[in-house]
């Protein structure tokens, strides 16, 4: 905080003194370059909440965050320099690493834990699919058709008695897998919280996607160009360290009611403060190589990727 002392003559030949105090907010400095930030319409979360709690600032990062549809348009977005910073799951960054895009990872986003799935495959209650069998022939949305969601899907079906290779896939935002479903233009869809909750008592669950990739996963990851890593060190370490504490504080229980009010703010629905998804807090290469070899196997890309390949060198 900082005062002003302003000394002011009086008229007529009579000194005095006249003393205000101004106190003013702690404002950016001015050599402080914006970052800007895109997220998805269902992840990234954690920098609305260093946003509204004002975790940024106080660490002297000037961003504006801005929602794109999928992680492949804000990949497109950060390579073509529109956007510093952006989130996206580990397939699609992986898809852009082994296509020669100098991306790395540069923190961690959500988690995936089957004790508390966020992500199920439903469907109508009175749909006859039972079973991953019951979706051979079918058609089938989830929020990518070439990301971590099919390979979800596909891992999921294949590992429960169906065949992916038999079901349509579609690609449908999460606000328009349920009119779908309720259409009966789509079997099933694999759905994901925020959305999954809202319209729980109006669907049927048939089972757990990710949990045919592992129990325990990071699905999502905050990446930027390896141009513009070695350009801004220091704000590339200051926004690892906020989104953490972002993190930390999101998945604090104590929290549950501001984190679910300030979500709700941004994607426009109802929030369930007891169904908040998990954050990671490390960039542990082990919780991400299982997606990767999923990956691999279901041909979403060429060949094996060791984990450390897309991560952001010390």
């Amino acid at each position: 905080m900082r005062a002003f002392v302003l000394f002011r003559p009086l008229i007529g030949g009579l000194a005095a003194l006249a003393l205000l105090v101004l106190t003013t907010s702690r404002t950016m400095p001015a050599d402080v370059p914006p970052v800007s930030v895109a997220v998805t319409t269902t992840d990234g979360y954690t920098a609305y909440i260093a946003q509204d709690t004002g975790m940024f600032k106080r660490a002297g990062l000037d961003v504006a965050i801005e929602m794109l549809g999928t992680g492949a348009a804000i990949a497109a977005a950060v390579a073509g320099g529109t956007v510093d910073i952006g989130t996206s799951n580990v397939v699609t960054l992986a898809q852009a690493h082994v296509k020669n895009l100098p991306f790395s990872i540069i923190a961690p986003g959500s988690m995936y834990l089957s004790s508390a799935p966020n992500a199920q495959f439903v469907v109508m209650p009175q749909s006859a699919v039972r079973t991953a069998k019951d979706l051979d022939g079918q058609t089938v949305a989830g929020v990518s058709v070439a990301g971590i969601f099919r390979l979800a899907m596909d891992s999921w079906i294949d590992q429960n008695g169906g065949d992916s290779s038999q079901v349509k896939f579609i690609e449908l935002s999460p606000s328009e897998q349920f009119p779908a479903l309720q259409r009966g233009t789509i079997a099933a869809a694999a759905m994901i919280d925020p959305t999954l909750t809202d319209v729980r008592p109006q669907i049927r669950v048939i089972g757990n996607p990710f949990d045919a990739i592992g129990s325990r996963l990071i699905v999502t990851g905050w990446f930027a160009t390896n141009d513009w890593i070695a350009q801004n060190p220091q704000t590339l370490r200051t926004f690892a360290r906020v989104i953490h504490d972002a993190a930390a504080w999101s998945n604090d229980p104590r929290n549950k009611l501001q984190y679910a009010a300030i979500l709700a703010k941004y994607i426009k629905i109802p929030v369930d403060p007891n169904r908040i998804n998990p954050y990671a807090l490390t960039l542990d290469p082990a919780l991400v190589q299982p997606v990767l070899d999923g990956a691999a196997k279901y041909h979403l890309i060429p060949k094996p990727l060791p984990a450390t390949e897309l991560m952001v060198r010390p």
